[in-house]
């Protein structure tokens, strides 16, 4: 499992900073890549809890491959 980036956050809560341990609760993805979560709920509360349920959709990002110059 690679980095967890969060795109939005729609309640600010108390202005701490998030935690930095994450639990992620029924995540199953088909293979790597990079997915997005849709629909997932996130609880706060000393750790960071994503659960995953049947509203819940994975979307795996397509791939674009990058160009290195030298």
């Amino acid at each position: 499992m690679g980095r967890i980036r969060i795109r939005e956050v729609l309640n600010e809560g108390d202005g701490d900073p998030l935690p930095r341990e994450i639990i992620l609760d029924g995540l199953a993805v088909p293979g790597p890549g990079t997915y997005d979560i849709l629909n997932a709920l996130v609880h706060s509360n000393g750790l960071l809890r994503v659960q995953v349920d049947s509203a819940t959709q994975v979307v795996r990002e397509p791939w674009i491959p990058r160009v290195l110059l030298a």
